[in-house]
């Protein structure tokens, strides 16, 4: 029984070893935020034309979003005819990645609410937005081509 016990104890001790080590080993993502953002407008199908935001603009938009948590953002958004938009934000640490996230989904909640009178045909499309994190990225798209935009994604942070 003892003997058993020991086997056990070192089969345990291995797996968890083994599990400290492999998540050491966790590729860190590390993202050109502007690039992304453009190859997201060059290749996501948009049926408004969305245009880059500057930083007051973004402020703007994100009116909940603690920009200095923020280390650099890249913003597409369009005239306000459409909720179609893109949003990738660099965190400045890992743990301000929620509070960005966070900021983002009121961006979200508001546009719905907004829409909701004035503009009911654009809700769905906020209903099914493409909202992600990876590393200290918040990445966000508002389109009708959610796979696109997974695509492009997964391609910067796999």
């Amino acid at each position: 029984m003892k003997q058993w016990m020991k086997k056990i104890g070192a089969l345990l001790f291995a797996g968890s070893l083994t599990a400290c080590l492999l998540a050491g080993c966790a590729k860190e993502v590390v993202l050109d935020v502007d690039k992304l953002a453009e190859e997201l407008r060059n290749t996501v199908a948009f049926t408004d034309d969305i245009t880059k935001i500057d930083d007051s603009g973004m402020s703007m938009l994100y009116k909940e979003l603690d920009t200095s948590k923020v280390e650099k953002s890249a913003v597409y958004a369009s005239s306000g005819a459409s909720t179609e938009e893109i949003g990738v934000f660099e965190a400045k640490t890992k743990d301000d990645v929620q509070a960005v996230k966070d900021a983002v989904q009121k961006r979200i909640d508001a546009q719905i609410e907004g829409y909701s009178d004035y503009g009911p045909d654009q809700v769905p499309r906020l209903n099914d937005v493409v909202l992600e994190t990876a590393g200290k990225y918040v990445i966000f798209v508002a389109s009708d081509h959610n796979d696109q935009a997974k695509t492009v994604i997964e391609k910067y942070t796999k």
